[in-house]
């Protein structure tokens, strides 16, 4: 009940304003001229029933120009414009919202006309009384034009009386007084029924044409939704409803209806010219995916545009991706670099430990038959996953994305990839259903400089040395950084009068830009190492590991590459760069093998291996487990097969492939260079090794063999003491080498062989005769100072006798059982340190005491019979006495030796005392060293 006098109220006020009265009982005429102005109230209501405000309307439209344009939209107002009522007000109402709102204004208009009824009839007598003044006066005009054309004008005009002229006068006053008055009155009731029936007018056109008014709106709500499906359906219904209207006859009418819908087009258009050049916008994102990029090409045949959308799908996909393939690299490269700088800096001091250790932890892994790994330090792993994640960001992001632009290309040169494609208003968009031939080639040569430079960008990371300096793209910021540092500078150095350092707060500010550590030159020449993606203090083990999962990513990155067939270029780019980076892998681990077989002699702890039978160390096991994992190491790495199977042509070729394993055919085979390199770098890691064990033994002097042989040896000291550590170690290394060449290097080369599928019968050959070189070498060493003893002892003792004159021998000399007994110490310590070795050692032994006695023998001119005697004697004692050790060589020196004495004796020659029996003097010998010769009868 409140709404509806509400209502009520709300249309007497603007009715009485409107005719300019101030109430509905009036008494008097009111004067036009004061009252209230007709204009749009902010509290008039649509004229349509809608219940909302004209005036809010307006604004929420963006109507704003100004009161007195704004009497336009006011019903009641003189310069009402229908037309502009609709289209600022129900610019979004419906068909049906319209007709609702005619029957409402119908019935609007049919209460004013009752109210100005109601109006007209209060106030009858006033309009008769005006009516009968109107009539005098008409009735007076004619009278006084009768008279004054019956008499003279001059003559009435001269009179001087003036009643004709206030006459007239009071006639004008009175006629415009109810001209005014009459105007006053009917003026708005004629206005309101123009205005009416323009407003039907337009309705009925509405009504007529609904479909093509309710365009706009629907096009507004479907850009404001995003729905540009329907966005392209609607505009294309509006394309031919628009043009059945232009068709149709002209007729009364026609041509105000024929303005309102072009007007009505313009707009559509301008709508879908407003979502076309956001489409082409969008096509600019380099985050939308493929889907959304055909979605959006599709939309914008569909509406009609001036330039191939698939075409610029792909110029803007293909820059974006060359710029950010670029940038991608340059910045996870300079991450690379920051952690192996940090790495350098941090380990330099301790880099050979951290690497020892790690081997260690290897080695004692594979002892717990645990899965043999080296442990490496968290800054080294978080360098390794750095340098996984350059090749692996670029793949898995710059890939898939070539893919999406490349297969634009594929869609546009595929012929039956048209009869999909929308065609466009009046076909207009069939032009671009493909590319064009100058497209092609273009977008082409576009799609293969993108794959070449993935290809490259990752072959310069991983051939070239360590970065100097920040790449170009952070030169813009490194100038920024600058310029604001010098500006801080002088800020504060105008503010305290000194130059200051920079405060933290600036520091922070402009710490946007990465910052290289600094390197000393004086510890780190070329800043640090030949290879860039190689941490520093790393094993071989763990580099072959880490760089056999990169060889695997980049295989299958470079096969997803290949499988674009985009040109037969970008094949052989990525061909070449899997290739170059095997083969700088391959040296990379090449010269980190021979570094940890420089190492392994420090693992050497010379303590006994139980779990062997024989006076070894874990030196042999150990040689064996680091050959052995960089061998499977480099296969992997060559081959890229970690399961032990070949790839390319070397696939079922190669001993020991597994059948029916991948083999991904991107890899080119290894050339016979590469695996040519890898053996002889196997024999030279093996002669390191080797070499370094040797010189090891000595207190790490660092003199290879040949050197040692050729200095000068210092004798023991007395035989009677204990064997020196180096000795010691000496012993066992010869054990240790021995069971090297029995066991351990024909397996490996065997396994070289079957992984590189190359004969190693050279490489087996010379290895074994290198380690017949190091063990000789150190038997030789070993024996030689005890050799040189027994030297002096002979020497001493033949020196010391004059032979021409010697009475008859009654007994054996004592020198005689000095070599004895230094024979049955050297044979004690061998057989206590190292059993295995006492045969050797005393064999040796024995054949350089009979060379010995010979060569000092020699020097004797001549010898009487006695001297023959005693040397004979003598000589059959050392051989009764060493008989265990006497070899072949010995007897005949030692036969060779009592032949030339016998051949020298001149039995002419004086000899002074009794003949004594022989075998009595070699009994009472044999007596007195008889504790030394149970010793040899035990070794016998």
């Amino acid at each position: 009940m409140l709404r509806g006098a509400t209502s009520q109220a709300t249309q007497t006020t603007a009715m009485l304003r409107h005719y300019g009265m101030s109430s509905e009982e009036i008494d008097v005429w009111e004067d036009p001229d004061q009252a209230d102005v007709v204009d749009l109230s902010a509290n008039e209501l649509d004229a349509l029933g809608t219940g909302v405000s004209i005036y809010r309307a307006l604004e929420k439209s963006g109507v704003n120009r100004g009161r007195e344009t704004l009497a336009e939209y006011s019903i009641e107002s003189k310069t009402f414009s229908a037309r502009s009522y609709i289209r600022d007000i129900h610019r979004k109402a419906t068909g049906s919202e319209l007709r609702r709102g005619k029957d409402n204004l119908q019935k609007e208009v049919d209460k004013k006309s009752d109210s100005l009824r109601s109006l007209v009839e209060q106030n009858f007598d006033r309009f008769v009384g005006a009516k009968s003044t109107i009539d005098q006066v008409h009735a007076q005009i004619k009278r006084d034009f009768v008279v004054r054309k019956n008499t003279a004008i001059g003559s009435a005009m001269a009179s001087n009386d003036g009643t004709s002229v206030n006459l007239v006068d009071g006639m004008r006053e009175t006629l415009n007084e109810a001209i005014a008055k009459g105007a006053q009155i009917f003026e708005p009731i004629v206005r309101g029924k123009v205005n009416a029936d323009h407003l039907r007018f337009a309705l009925s056109t509405l009504e007529q044409y609904k479909q093509h008014f309710d365009m706009p709106s629907k096009m507004l709500k479907y850009l404001d939704d995003g729905d540009d499906e329907a966005l392209a359906k609607q505009f294309k219904i509006g394309q031919r409803l628009f043009a059945e209207a232009r068709r149709q006859p002209t007729h009364v009418g026609g041509v105000v209806e024929q303005r309102m819908l072009d007007q009505v087009w313009s707009i559509v258009q301008k709508y879908v010219k407003q979502r076309e050049l956001e489409l082409l916008s969008a096509l600019e994102d380099d985050r939308s995916d493929s889907a959304a990029v055909n979605r959006t090409c599709m939309t914008l045949l569909e509406i009609g545009v001036d330039v191939n959308p698939y075409y610029r799908a792909f110029q803007h996909g293909s820059t974006h991706l060359r710029e950010a393939v670029i940038m991608q690299i340059e910045v996870q490269r300079v991450n690379v670099e920051m952690l192996r700088r940090q790495i350098l800096i941090d380990t330099h001091a301790a880099a050979k430990e951290m690497r020892i250790t790690s081997l260690q932890s290897y080695f004692l892994s594979e002892a717990r038959d645990d899965e043999p790994q080296a442990t490496e330090m968290a800054d080294i792993l978080r360098m390794w996953q750095a340098v996984e994640e350059l090749v692996r960001s670029v793949f898995s992001s710059q890939i898939p994305r070539l893919q999406q632009v490349w297969q634009i290309y594929r869609d546009m040169t595929e012929p039956t990839r048209a009869a999909l494609l929308p065609v466009g208003p009046n076909g207009s968009s069939k032009q671009f259903h493909s590319f064009t031939p100058d497209e092609r080639n273009r977008a082409r040569n576009t799609a293969e400089n993108i794959a070449m430079i993935i290809c490259d960008s990752i072959l310069d990371f991983f051939m070239t040395k360590p970065i100097t300096e920040l790449p170009p793209i952070y030169a813009q910021a490194i100038a920024k950084r600058e310029l604001d540092e010098q500006q801080e500078h002088n800020r504060l150095e105008a503010v305290n009068g000194a130059p200051p350092s920079p405060s933290k707060t600036h520091r922070k500010r402009v710490s946007a830009v990465p910052e290289l550590p600094k390197l000393d030159p004086s510890t780190h020449k070329s800043s640090g190492g030949e290879f860039a993606f190689v941490p520093a203090s790393t094993t071989a083990l763990g580099t072959s590991t880490h760089l056999a999962k990169l060889m695997e990513t980049l295989i299958k990155g470079a096969n997803e590459i290949v499988g674009l067939a985009i040109s037969s270029r970008v094949e052989e780019s990525a061909r070449n760069m899997l290739s170059k980076v095997r083969d700088r892998f391959v040296r990379a681990i090449c010269e980190l093998w021979q570094d940890d077989c420089q190492l392994l002699p420090m693992l050497e702890t010379w303590e006994r291996d139980y779990t062997s039978d024989e006076r070894i160390t874990s030196m042999p096991r150990t040689l064996y487990l680091l050959n052995s994992a960089m061998i499977d190491g480099l296969r992997r790495v060559v081959f890229c097969d970690v399961r032990g199977g070949a790839t390319g042509s070397q696939a079922g070729s190669v001993p020991g492939t597994r059948s029916g394993s991948p083999v991904p055919s991107v890899l080119p085979a290894p050339t016979p260079k590469l695996i040519d390199n890898i053996r002889t770098q196997f024999a030279k890691n093996m002669y390191t090794t080797m070499n370094g064990f040797v010189t090891s033994i000595y207190h790490g002097q660092g003199d290879d063999v040949e050197s040692e042989e050729k200095s000068s040896m210092a004798a023991p000291g007395s035989l009677n003491e204990p064997l020196s550590d180096a000795d010691t170690r000496a012993l066992i290394l010869i054990n240790n080498i021995n069971r090297v060449q029995q066991q351990y290097i024909s397996r490996l080369a065997k396994k070289l062989e079957g992984s590189l599928g190359a004969s190693s019968s050279r490489e087996l050959s010379d290895l074994k005769s290198m380690l017949t070189h190091h063990e000789h070498g150190v038997f030789k060493r070993f024996v030689r100072p005890r050799c040189a003893q027994l030297d002096e002892i002979i020497e001493r003792g033949v020196a010391e006798v004059e032979y021409s004159s010697l009475p008859f021998p009654r007994e054996v000399d004592a020198y005689v059982n000095e070599i004895i007994l230094a024979c049955t110490v050297v044979l004690s310590q061998v057989g206590m340190t190292v059993p295995e070795l006492e045969s050797r050692v005393m064999t040796a032994t024995v054949e350089h005491v009979f060379s010995s006695v010979a060569v000092h023998l020699d020097k004797v001119k001549h010898f009487n019979l006695g001297a023959m005697l005693k040397v004979t004697t003598e000589m059959e004692l050392l051989t009764q006495t060493l008989g265990p050790f006497l070899t072949d060589k010995a007897a005949q020196i030692n036969d060779a030796t009592l032949d030339r004495v016998e051949a020298r004796t001149d039995r002419n020659l004086p000899v002074p005392g009794q003949q004594q029996d022989v075998k009595k003097i070699l009994s009472k010998a044999r007596k007195a060293i008889g504790a030394y010769a149970k010793v040899f009868r035990h070794q016998l």
